[in-house]
């Protein structure tokens, strides 16, 4: 078990380790409002960041998404 102060991930390309907190660390999580309860989430720029060091053909579409989602709302 571990968490993100801990949790090491292998960069694209597995020549490298990253670890997570320095991404999680760049921008606050966003609070959202659930139904009258606080829900923290992360922000879009982390998640896209972390799915850019994620291999797979299928890590395209949502980079794709969340380029176009932050530059939209950011």
């Amino acid at each position: 078990m571990t968490d993100v102060d801990t949790l090491l991930m292998s960069k694209k390309g597995g020549t490298e380790w990253l670890r997570n907190k320095e991404i999680y660390q760049k921008y606050p999580n966003v609070i959202k409002d659930v139904s009258g309860i606080k829900v923290s989430l992360m922000d879009p720029r982390v998640l896209l960041e972390y799915k850019q060091e994620l291999d797979g053909e299928h890590q395209e579409y949502d980079i794709k998404f969340l380029e176009q989602y932050i530059k939209a709302n950011y």
